[in-house]
């Protein structure tokens, strides 16, 4: 299954369609049932995905190198990334918010965040 946006017209909400991002690793190719990083200080390399970019690295006390996410299973996760888009905007985005973009062009937000 190929979701990828592959052509321009692959991309149906380019505002809402993250390109680049703060990671712990160069790629990352997020999918809706992955849960974030164990340790949100580092992130981590365990499930790709999601778990590549939820650090906690603007919006939180810096020198902490150990920030379990199972501290957060039932509230916001702390911390936030920064996300570019596809229409070339920038934002810093809160890691509890990051199931609300287009990662894939068949991308459906979750319901809820996988804990």
């Amino acid at each position: 299954r190929n979701l990828a946006f592959r052509l321009d017209s692959d991309v149906r909400h380019s505002s809402e369609s993250p390109i680049f991002c703060d990671s712990m690793w160069v790629d990352a190719w997020p999918l809706e049932r992955h849960r974030p990083a164990s340790n949100l200080a580092l992130g981590s390399g365990e499930n790709a995905g999601m778990s590549r970019i939820t650090m906690a690295r603007h919006k939180y006390p810096a020198g902490n190198l150990s920030l379990p996410s199972s501290k957060y299973r039932d509230k916001p996760l702390p911390g936030a990334i920064n996300l570019v888009f596809y229409d070339g905007h920038a934002s810093l985005t809160p890691n509890e918010k990051l199931w609300e973009y287009q990662w894939h062009k068949n991308w459906k937000n979750p319901p809820k965040r996988p804990r």
